[in-house]
């Protein structure tokens, strides 16, 4: 059966049951990390009041996603459309293997809450695919707005050395699951550094 996510990407239609053209696609649209592909009993004709039951077609389709494609996430099963049963079959998963290694290894782990002030007051959740680059983008937009704080603050930086606690140099992201659906782009900023040592949280 289809996957229901909100990392979902798009759809294309096939004219068959052509798992490496959908693989293609996947692989040309950004931030794809799986697909499915299935069968679909579809109306021939657009529903309405004097046409509720119309005979069926057979499309073949290939919805793209920016997170796994699993069982967990297996819940879109067909639906009536007023008279018409729309029914899904055939369907088939393949998510893309994870051959990337981050600069400073932190895979399947994150960094516990740091006290202040290395930790910039920033966790946000941003719904769809993991996309890094929204956060790098977000932490810039953050950087510029923080640079336009008082002017004693301005002054004790000055006087202070070191790094300023209202810049951002480091973020930590990852794709936040609950109960194994993908919720979005969890991520965390952060005034300083860290080695990939210091990311001891492994969720259960």
């Amino acid at each position: 059966m289809p996957v229901s996510a909100n990392t979902y990407l798009g759809l294309e239609t096939l004219e068959s049951y052509n798992v490496s053209l959908c693989g293609e696609y996947c692989n040309k649209k950004a931030l794809c990390t799986g697909f499915n592909i299935f069968i679909e009993r579809d109306p021939s004709l657009s529903l309405a009041t004097n046409c509720t039951l119309p005979s069926s077609i057979t499309n073949y389709k290939c919805t793209l996603w920016g997170s796994g494609v699993d069982t967990v996430s297996v819940t879109n099963f067909g639906q009536s459309r007023g008279d018409f049963q729309v029914v899904v079959t055939g369907f088939d998963g393949f998510e893309k293997p994870n051959n990337t290694t981050p600069p400073q290894k932190m895979q399947r782990r994150r960094l516990q809450s740091p006290q202040p002030p290395q930790h910039l007051p920033r966790y946000e959740i941003l719904p769809g695919p993991h996309d890094p680059s929204v956060c790098a983008a977000y932490a810039s937009a953050q950087n510029a707005a923080n640079t336009k704080s008082s002017f004693w603050s301005q002054i004790f930086s000055f006087f202070t050395g070191g790094y300023n606690p209202l810049q951002c140099t480091f973020f930590n992201s990852y794709m936040l699951k609950k109960n194994g659906q993908p919720l979005g782009t969890y991520y965390g900023l952060y005034a300083q550094s860290y080695a990939g040592s210091a990311a001891t949280y492994a969720p259960g």
